[in-house]
């Protein structure tokens, strides 16, 4: 009786955490979550019913390492998988890369916990993506010792860097409970990569971050144009027209936390706009109207965040492509998938010249980059202006990433990372 009391007088902190747990992972993994509390003792979840039915059963005892049980390596892929982008370039990409090479692979959300368990009990690898400190996590840190699982991480922004993290001025168009809670959450993204054996991040910039805080080095496993994406490109191409009356300028967003980016090139779309009367610009996604665009509302396109395929029919329409970032040391660790996308379409890009973008686009060759308000007015009026320019470069952009941005492409790179760490296919 005195238990249920106490579970009963903490029941508003945990009305709290499932309202916090579906404004940040949606209701469906808000109910699993609550689910799991419930039928498996109010926070100590599925994984302390798991550790106690061992105990029970005497089972209790350490097994032999996985690599030494099983004759061919298994890879669980664990983590956030809410936001479609993320859960496309860094998980889904890799079973693709896995699956190709004949490794048998899996993923999960980090919330399932049923079937976290019952995947890492046949798994030799468990690769966490994103994933920070918590008393899930860290019975799932427990178990895979326990089962003699090689730990791996894997991450895409900076966001285990509380320095950088703040720099990001993208934090500041979020609450302030927002912004604290992220950057609070820095150091336990950092407790879970420590307890990781093997460090993956998507560019040049991240290695260099995880080097800078655990004084490892971090294998770059980059982000790529898979098979759907490939396929998507396929089915767009003949519908591309060849010309138009109008020329469309489209801003892609994936999220809420890029307003500040946006905002850093919205004065001279502005002017764009006021000066060609035939450019449209393409809103898509997640994105803030700054108030210098306002008076052009009737040249603005609003295309609302939706799915994969959703989103790469609004690329289509555009017959270039803007990727303003911010300079600082956050975007400094940004992947080029804009470019990616844009280039399998044939559409040039403007981009900031920051990041994995200063290293993949060659100015007025395959894409342009800027780094102020001149250059960006002076990368645009050229593209405005000269349709052919437009294809040769949009051409150009499509071979470059053809040849050096698919899976097969950076297969050679990431296979002896995967092999240090014993995960390879076996004759």
């Amino acid at each position: 009786m005195k238990v249920w009391l106490i579970r009963l007088s903490r029941l508003p902190v945990y009305l709290r955490s499932f309202i916090s747990h579906t404004r940040r992972n949606g209701f469906a993994a808000a109910v699993v979550m609550a689910y799991q509390y419930v039928i498996w003792g109010f926070g100590h979840g599925y994984g302390g019913s798991f550790r106690r039915w061992f105990v029970r059963s005497g089972m209790d005892a350490e097994p032999a390492p996985a690599a030494d049980v099983f004759a061919t390596p298994s890879v669980l892929v664990v983590g956030p998988l809410d936001l479609p982008q993320c859960r496309k370039y860094r998980v889904v990409q890799k079973l693709e890369l896995l699956h190709g090479q004949g490794i048998d692979c899996h993923m999960s959300h980090v919330d399932d916990q049923v079937r976290v368990y019952q995947l890492m009990q046949t798994a030799t690898h468990l690769l966490l993506y994103r994933v920070a400190s918590s008393p899930v996590v860290d019975g799932y840190l427990a178990e895979a010792r326990r089962l003699g699982l090689v730990l791996a991480y894997d991450i895409d922004d900076p966001i285990f860097d509380a320095e950088t993290y703040r720099e990001n001025r993208n934090l500041e168009t979020l609450s302030a409970a927002e912004r604290e809670q992220l950057l609070d959450s820095a150091v336990m993204h950092l407790e879970v990569m420590r307890e990781c054996q093997h460090q993956f991040v998507s560019t040049r910039g991240m290695a260099e971050r995880v080097k800078a805080l655990l004084g490892v080095e971090a294998a770059i496993w980059p982000n790529v144009v898979d098979a759907e994406t490939a396929q998507l490109a396929e089915q767009h191409e003949d519908r591309l027209p060849a010309a138009r009356e109008e020329t469309v300028v489209a801003y892609m967003s994936g999220s809420r936390a890029h307003d500040r980016d946006f905002e850093s090139v919205a004065p001279v779309l502005a002017e764009m706009l006021e000066q060609h009367a035939t450019v449209v610009l393409m809103l898509v996604g997640y994105v803030e109207v700054p108030a210098c665009l306002e008076p052009y509302g009737d040249r603005l396109r609003r295309i609302p965040f939706g799915n994969y395929h959703e989103y790469f029919a609004a690329l289509a329409r555009a017959q270039i492509v803007v990727v303003p970032l911010l300079i600082d040391r956050f975007n400094e660790c940004k992947s080029a998938i804009r470019f990616y996308e844009a280039a399998l379409l044939n559409i040039p890009v403007v981009a900031s010249r920051v990041g994995q973008f200063s290293e993949v686009i060659e100015p007025g060759v395959n894409g342009f980059l800027a780094a102020d308000a001149d250059e960006w007015r002076t990368a645009l009026a050229t593209l405005f202006g000269d349709a052919p320019l437009r294809h040769r470069v949009g051409e150009a952009a499509r071979a470059t990433v053809s040849a050096q941005h698919t899976m097969a492409a950076i297969a050679p790179g990431v296979l002896p990372a995967l092999a240090e760490m014993g995960v390879e296919s076996k004759p």
